[in-house]
């Protein structure tokens, strides 16, 4: 059976964080059960939201803020794009061995676009994708 990190973060936690972002970093329980009905026409209980938030901040990923009516304000501790990064260096290190390479064929295999592939490859060449230092 495999280990699963206690940063790992589930479908339902990234669409909470999801949601959060595009509330501009700050959003009240409310405001995410709002924001995942809008997205996937479906109306999650205030208890379970909330529980799911709770997670986040004891991961670290959320923090909570002052009280906006009788609700807490939760901002998210990184971007998205922080995010996104994090999870592609967690995926890569557990999943491929910590190998870019291997990485990004098996991003090939399973469909890559070649329309994306050409656009990720032009962003390099006007160095607009730099490797981090």
């Amino acid at each position: 059976m495999r280990h699963i990190e206690n940063n790992e973060v589930g479908q339902r936690q990234q669409m909470i964080l999801q949601c959060i972002w595009e509330a501009g970093g700050k959003a009240t329980v409310p405001d995410i059960i709002d924001g995942i009905e809008k997205r996937c026409g479906v109306r999650l209980s205030s208890s379970a939201v909330n529980t799911m938030v709770l997670i986040l901040v004891d991961k670290g990923l959320v923090e909570q803020g002052d009280k906006r009516g009788h609700a807490y304000l939760y901002h998210t501790v990184l971007t998205e794009k922080e995010f996104r990064i994090r999870e592609m260096k967690r995926i890569r290190k557990l999943t491929f061995d910590d190998s870019s390479k291997a990485m990004l064929i098996s991003m090939i295999e399973a469909g890559l676009k070649e329309e994306e592939m050409k656009e990720v490859l032009l962003m390099i060449k006007r160095g607009l994708l730099k490797y981090p230092s």
